[in-house]
């Protein structure tokens, strides 16, 4: 039985090798040469007979005979023969893949045809591979395997390769004369339109060098991503390389709009230009094949110069150097190494070590110590009107005819009652047609300078004008195709907003069915070609051109030239004045905090009120509500509405936003306010630009004189002055605070801070002090974290030592880091209480003395090492006299910051006031504010104790924070909440404070939590099972697992972001928000 399954097989096989050998003789085929093939048009493989299994390969043969051939020689996988940009390993791998692919059903879709002409040709190679091998000299050892030669030569064929097998056999003349002359075998080479680089082996529409450029960024790693990518039609990532075939623009790498960053150092032009540069050493600014050896290795050059000289003319051409794939990978990938556009002459000598530095700098005109697009290009005109276009892109002329389509709307909307020839529809004071005239002569004139920029942004409007076409039912019973796609293309590609919305209503108006728009478009060549552009930058812009040159639709040719020529620069006006025109610096900082401020007003205050709702605020900038989260700390009023004086005091917010204006001259474009919202429009600046110079500037934001507020401020809103400033206060002193020094105050000396001992404290006796305040508590800090020595704290010293997470930090960081260093400053650190409210408490029996122990609670890591330092007087903890001035009586102690007064870190009030109750702000005056009813409920702020008189005497029993009263209302289980309000509204205020948020962000971040009636809230970071015997954290309810989940603390940035909260028995966790 199985004899009879194996003759089966063997009389099938037979059968098929039979009929498919009689297919290939049947019908002869010709050999192709790249040049008479169409990439554009591949077609389908027709042969259904799949032929025997492939066991040879051709990779394997390539690499033998690379390696034994001594003018080739070096890594195969390096090699590129044909100069096509792939290596030769990688083409012979996919070949090897497709052959072996054998199915009888499905498989790669032309394997068929490749096997059967590969088998033609194999029979036809076989005596140049029997010559070779005959005539193979002894003193290079074996020659190469039989079969593998005719694999190598066979496949090259198959693949209409001539440029390898060519290579090679020059190589070969050196040692093996008298080779049989190939071009009379008539190989078969018509399966170049799959195997080619241009080619197309899956038939996906995409070719194998696009294909090859997606995946293959590691040579050889790569090759296997690539062979999978190129034989499976379902993966279609490319990378450019392939044959346009009438899709120009729409493909990856081409008109993407904006294009490479200025001036593309890699760009292939800047590349040859080097290549001149330093190779072209006769001065004739071209590149032969001996200046070239000063680069490559001469050998390879020699053997593929026949196809690098295409035009036989003995040099290198540009369009020969970029259609060499930059000689095969023979020269850097990129000079410009690190992408910066800044060629230094380490890059340089990639090219070639015996560049000096005098050769480098000998181009480098401008002296900036590297090679740029201003030493290769030289300076360039520039204008205020225009950016020096760098784009690069394909340089074929793209027929635009927007003037044909354009005339064709105009008689189709005869409504209009308009002359084409003379209408101007949006009013700009140019004919339409002369506009749409400029564009198509640009776009059919690749050497202008600005051909690029337009093209690109013309490809990129013309796929949104197609996918219009396409997503719109019934165009076609009003328009052609031509005709819709044509104008829109052309009139988005033109940036004239006027213009474009001018044409939208008339296909509106024409499209009675439905609603007629268009987003996603491109202007950025708007400032070419819009009545404002200035395409030749001649300073003088088109419309005042323009006006200059045509009184009649005969003279648009003559301003077309004009505008083109920077030669050409009569005036007709029109012209917004250019920006940065003031006399001197500019009269403003027009992107300082308080012009941005009203920069959003202007554009974003929709209700007209004068102030930014969060709304408002989302809606100009496109924030999300992440990046909102912490709006209740920007709304300090919790009104919903950001005012002047909020605003500025958070740079944070401000920092986050984009700058405007970006050449720094004093004045904003629509193009530079877009940055802040690409929907802000030219109606909208005009509406706002109070002089009509066409641009924001300082003029815009005029003060009347007197009157002290900025034209669009709030009525009664004095500038810089909060609302609500009472009446006599000097603006930014608080009330009850002496402003300036009192007299005898030694230079240096905080202003009002009395200098001394503290009061209470004798002299020679002991000294004393609360070891565990916020002043102490950063000294500490200095101690066990300051690793550099520097008296401050950087962001990644505090992390160290305190654990928290990059979440955490961030979370306050910016709220204390005030001028933005990254370094926490005693002054920051004890200012702003934000981080120490929620640092561990370290004097936990509050006996005023920190054991190693208790100051592990700050950090686990800190040892006992660091301790003995810390414990100057060497009694075991560290005290109050650990933080005395040293004895020389310096008065600074070790590590301190200097400026820091003796005993007392630096700002912070020796002893407390007569007449002031401990913990009480100064100019609190005690007792009951005048105008408070009597009464007041329990839940008072701290430090305000009613009616305490006057001179109450100092002395609050220890370990009880000033000014509140100890011990639990009567009534109230240890633990409850009083007055029903949240665990986190710590002042029971029905609103939480930042600080408030922040502590349960901590208990959030620690993972878990449990109760610590030493704390300010009764709870502490840290899961203990054996300390959960409090009422659980009024956020820890879903479930109730001494844990704040996310969910839950999302739930208190709720409340904290709406003001306020109130009781709210039928919610889960008892509360809604918003105040009642």
């Amino acid at each position: 039985m199985n004899m009879k399954i194996n003759e089966n097989k063997i009389y099938l096989g037979t059968l098929l090798l039979i009929i498919g050998v009689c297919f290939v003789f049947s019908f002869p085929s010709i050999a192709q040469t790249e040049a008479s093939v169409d990439y554009c048009n591949i077609p389908a493989c027709n042969n259904l007979i799949p032929g025997p299994v492939y066991t040879e390969s051709f990779e394997n043969s390539m690499r033998e005979l690379y390696a034994k051939i001594p003018l080739i020689g070096g890594n195969p996988d390096n090699l590129d023969l044909d100069f096509d940009g792939m290596k030769d390993t990688a083409q012979a791998r996919l070949f090897d893949t497709i052959m072996g692919s054998f199915s009888l059903i499905g498989g790669i879709p032309t394997r068929n045809c490749i096997y059967w002409a590969y088998a033609s040709n194999r029979l036809k190679v076989e005596a140049l591979a029997l010559a070779i091998q005959a005539g193979w000299p002894s003193y290079l050892g074996t020659p190469p395997d039989l079969e593998g030669m005719k694999t190598f030569f066979a496949a090259l064929a198959t693949m209409g390769n001539e440029e390898i097998i060519n290579t090679v056999l020059n190589a070969l003349k050196w040692i093996i004369p008298n080779l049989p002359d190939l071009s009379l075998l008539e190989l078969d080479g018509s399966n170049i339109v799959y195997l080619n680089a241009k080619g197309d082996a899956d038939l996906d529409g995409v070719c194998n060098i696009g294909e090859y450029k997606a995946w293959v960024s590691n040579v050889p790693t790569d090759f296997d991503a690539f062979v999978n990518a190129a034989t499976h039609a379902s993966i279609t990532d490319y990378f450019g390389g392939c044959p346009a075939c009438g899709t120009e623009g729409t493909v990856e790498g081409e008109g993407e709009g904006g294009g490479p960053p200025p001036c593309d150092m890699r760009s292939n032009e800047n590349y040859f230009a080097l290549l001149v540069m330093f190779g072209d050493t006769n001065g004739d600014d071209k590149l032969t094949k001996n200046e070239l050896k000063a680069f490559v290795t001469g050998f390879l050059l020699d053997l593929g110069w026949w196809l690098i000289d295409k035009d036989g003319d003995g040099f290198m051409s540009f369009d020969e150097f970029v259609a060499s794939n930059r000689l095969g990978g023979l020269l850097p990938a990129n000079l410009d190494s690190d992408g910066n556009n800044q060629v230094t002459l380490t890059e340089i000598r990639q090219l070639s070590s015996k560049i000096t530095q005098d050769q480098f700098n000998s181009h480098d005109i401008d002296q900036n110590g590297y090679l740029d697009c201003i030493d290769i290009m030289g300076p360039h005109p520039e204008s205020c009107y225009a950016e020096w276009c760098w784009d690069t892109c394909n340089q074929t002329v793209v027929n635009s005819g927007f003037e044909s389509a354009l005339r064709n709307l105009y008689g189709i909307a005869s409504f209009l009652g308009v002359n084409p020839d003379t209408a101007d529809i949006d009013g700009n004071g140019m004919y339409d047609v002369a506009q749409a005239r400029l564009l198509d002569y640009i776009l059919a004139h690749p050497e202008l300078p600005i051909f690029c920029c337009v093209k690109n942004a013309y490809m990129n409007n013309r796929v949104v004008a197609q996918s219009k076409w396409d997503s719109i039912p019934l165009l076609s019973t009003i328009f052609t195709d031509t005709t819709f796609i044509n104008v829109v293309a052309g009139v988005l590609t033109t940036g004239e907003e006027s213009f474009i919305n001018a044409i939208v209503n008339v296909i509106d108006t024409l499209m009675f069915w439905g609603t007629f728009t268009l987003s996603g478009y491109d202007l950025t060549a708007g400032q070419y070609l819009a009545s404002a552009g200035d395409p030749d930058f001649d300073e003088v812009c088109n419309v005042g051109e323009y006006k200059a040159y045509v009184s009649a639709p005969d003279n648009i040719d003559t301003f077309i030239l004009a505008a083109l020529d920077i030669n050409q620069t009569l005036n007709g006006g029109g012209c917004p004045v250019c920006p940065g025109t003031y006399e001197g610096e500019p009269p403003c900082d027009i992107d300082d905090i308080t012009h941005y401020y009203y920069i959003l007003i202007m554009f974003g205050d929709t209700d007209g009120n004068g102030l930014l709702s969060k709304e408002e605020l989302k809606a100009i900038t496109g924030w999300s509500d992440n990046v909102l989260l912490l709006w209740g700390a920007v709304d300090t009023n919790g009104d919903n509405q950001l005012s002047l004086d909020e605003f500025s005091k958070v740079e944070w917010l401000y920092n986050l936003l984009p700058g405007l204006d970006g050449n720094n001259d004093g004045a904003l474009t629509l193009i530079e306010l877009q940055n802040l919202n690409a929907n802000i429009t030219a109606d909208q600046l005009n509406a706002v630009d109070s002089n009509h110079n066409g641009v924001l500037d300082c003029d815009d934001f005029v003060i009347p004189e007197g009157e002290g507020v900025v034209e669009g401020t709030p009525e009664g809103t004095l500038e810089g002055t909060p609302e609500g400033t009472p009446e006599g206060a000097p603006e930014g002193t608080p009330e009850g605070t002496l402003e300036g020094t009192p007299e005898g105050t030694p230079e240096g000396t905080p202003e009002g801070i009395p200098e001394g001992t503290p009061e209470g404290v004798v002299e020679g006796e002991p000294p004393t002090c609360d070891i565990d305040d916020i002043e102490h508590y950063f000294l500490i800090m200095l101690l066990f974290g300051d690793t550099n020595g520097d008296g401050l704290l950087s962001k990644s010293e505090f992390k160290a030592l305190t654990g928290w997470s990059d979440l955490a930090i961030a979370a306050v960081w910016y709220l204390v880091d005030k001028n933005k260093d990254n370094q926490l400053t005693f002054e920051e650190f004890t200012t702003v209480s934000s981080i120490f409210n929620l640092l561990p408490k370290l004097d936990s029996n509050g006996d005023n003395e920190l054991t190693l122990t208790e100051v592990r609670a700050l950090s686990s890591k800190i040892t006992q090492e660091q301790f003995d330092i810390a414990d100057k007087n060497d009694n075991g903890v560290l005290d109050c006299s650990d933080f005395l001035p040293s004895p020389e009586g310096e008065g600074i102690v070790e590590g301190t910051p200097e400026g820091v007064p003796e005993g007392q870190p630096e700002g912070v009030v020796e002893g407390t006031p007569e007449g002031v109750l401990e913990g009480q702000p100064e100019g609190v005056v005690e007792g009951t504010p005048e105008g408070t009813p009597e009464g007041v409920l329990e839940g008072q702020p701290e430090g305000v104790v009613e009616g305490t008189p006057e001179g109450t005497p100092e002395g609050v029993p220890e370990g009880q924070p000033e000014g509140v009263i100890e011990g639990t209302p009567e009534g109230t289980q240890e633990g409850e909440i009083p007055h029903g309000t949240h665990s986190a509204d710590r002042n029971s205020n029905w609103r939480f404070e930042l600080t408030e948020l922040l502590r349960v962000i901590q208990l959030f971040n620690s993972f878990g939590y449990h109760c610590d009636s030493s704390s300010e809230d009764g709870y502490a970071p840290g899961k203990m099972e054996s300390l959960q015997n409090c009422l659980p954290h009024t956020s820890d309810y879903n479930p109730q697992d001494w844990r704040i989940s996310l969910t839950e603390l999302l739930r208190l940035i709720q409340f904290f972001n709406m003001g306020g909260y109130r009781l709210c028995p039928g919610q889960e966790d008892g509360y809604c928000g918003g105040l009642n």
